[in-house]
């Protein structure tokens, strides 16, 4: 699973790794401890074929929900689960549905041994470090409480891979390759297709290291996070 992460890359690389404008996303980047319920950067394909920036909330919304507030707010959504989901196979088969998350680390909490320690939390990166994409879905419903239609967006998850697996038995998806990246966003890649590119990274891609257990709060949210010698207050 994926339950907060990190988008603390530098704007300038990220305009170039994503042909996108950080400007677009604001203060949804730059952050150590990103949790659902929060505004959150996505990357989609617009209607002229070039990528643009915007936010959404992480937390999906399906379409049949009433208010902003439903019980049903999925921040993950399951790979082997997309396909037979009524709630993810019409975003799955859509284009306008899929999008990316960027982001440049996350975090996930390997069980203290005893009941009284809180987990500990590691942090993941691809490639030592820098940008990457989650795999995301990505929903706008209108409803009841709120005066304009919502945008929420889900992360896909998938098998952890080897390194991964340490922590946890579920990682986020994160698309390999630009190329993959841009088939994920292909208007003419239907549901079938677009699940094939859902796969665990290759274990030497991911590294992991202990990070500081105030990223457990969502107040906490700068660069002392990635230090696992910073105690809570």
């Amino acid at each position: 699973m994926c339950g907060r992460y990190t988008t603390a890359g530098q704007p300038a690389e990220f305009d170039a790794r994503f042909d996108a404008s950080a400007a677009e996303l604001g203060s949804s980047l730059g952050r150590y401890n990103v949790a659902p319920r929060q505004q959150v950067g996505v990357v989609e394909r617009a209607e002229d074929g070039k990528l643009s920036g915007l936010t959404a909330r992480w937390g999906l919304l399906p379409r049949w929900a009433k208010t902003s507030k439903d019980r049903l707010q999925p921040i993950n959504a399951r790979n082997d689960k997309l396909l037979e989901s009524k709630m993810w196979r019409p975003l799955l088969n859509s284009p306008k549905h899929r999008v990316l998350i960027p982001a440049d680390g996350w975090y996930e909490w390997i069980k203290a041994e005893s009941k009284s320690e809180k987990p500990a939390p590691f942090h993941h990166t691809v490639d030592g470090g820098g940008w990457f994409a989650f795999a995301g879905l990505m929903n706008t419903t209108k409803v009841d409480d709120l005066d304009e239609p919502i945008t929420t967006v889900t992360i896909v998850t998938t098998t952890a891979n080897g390194p991964a697996s340490r922590v946890h038995d579920r990682m986020p998806a994160v698309l390999g390759t630009r190329e993959e990246e841009l088939a994920w966003l292909n208007p003419e890649l239907g549901a079938e297709d677009a699940i094939e590119l859902i796969q665990p990274l290759a274990d030497e891609r991911v590294s992991l290291a202990p990070a500081s257990k105030k990223v457990n709060a969502v107040k906490n949210h700068g660069a002392e996070l990635l230090d696992p010698t910073v105690e809570i207050d």
